[in-house]
C-alpha cells in the first residue's frame, strides 16, 4: 500500500510513518526552506538527522513496530512524505 501526506513541522514532534507490522519505506521531501530532523518520538533538533530542501528526497528504512517523527528547531516547516509497505 501506498499513502501520502503533507505535514506541518514545528518544535513538536509530528509523525511520519505509524506503527505497522511490516517493513515500510519512507521517502520524504522537504519542501520549505528550512531544516527539519527526523528520528524516534523523542527526536529533537539536537539528535535527530538533519534533511532539508537540497538533502533531496531520502528514503527511510523502518522496521516492523517502529515509527518515524519529524521536528523543527524553531518556525513551522513543511514535509512531504510517501510511505510504501504494508
Amino acid at each position: 500500500m501506498i499513502t501520502s501526506a503533507q505535514y506541518s513541522v514545528t518544535s513538536t514532534a509530528v509523525k511520519l510513518a505509524a506503527t505497522n507490522q511490516g517493513y515500510r519505506d519512507v521517502y520524504a521531501h522537504v519542501t520549505s526552506n528550512g531544516a527539519i530532523y527526523v528520528g524516534p518520538a523523542s527526536v529533537t533538533a539536537s539528535t535527530g538527522l538533519y534533511i532539508d530542501k537540497n538533502s533531496g528526497i531520502p528514503v527511510f528504512h523502518v522496521p516492523p513496530y517502529d515509527e518515524l517523527w519529524a521536528v523543527a528547531a524553531s518556525g513551522t516547516e513543511t514535509i512531504t512524505v510517501a510511505v510504501v509497505g504494508p
